[in-house]
């Protein structure tokens, strides 16, 4: 019973664990396209804070 249990607990953090990841990615190749797209308006951001 507690084996089972806990291998459903893993699995379900396993799964958490790579949506977030990809998550994560997502957001990075966003930022990414964005800096290519607009770099001058974030270095003056940057340089300015």
């Amino acid at each position: 019973m507690s084996r089972t249990t806990s291998k459903y607990a893993l699995s379900i953090n396993d799964m958490m664990n790579r949506q977030i990841s990809v998550f994560f990615n997502e957001s990075k190749i966003f930022y990414h396209q964005n800096l290519a797209q607009q770099p001058n308006e974030i270095d003056n951001g940057i340089k300015t804070n």
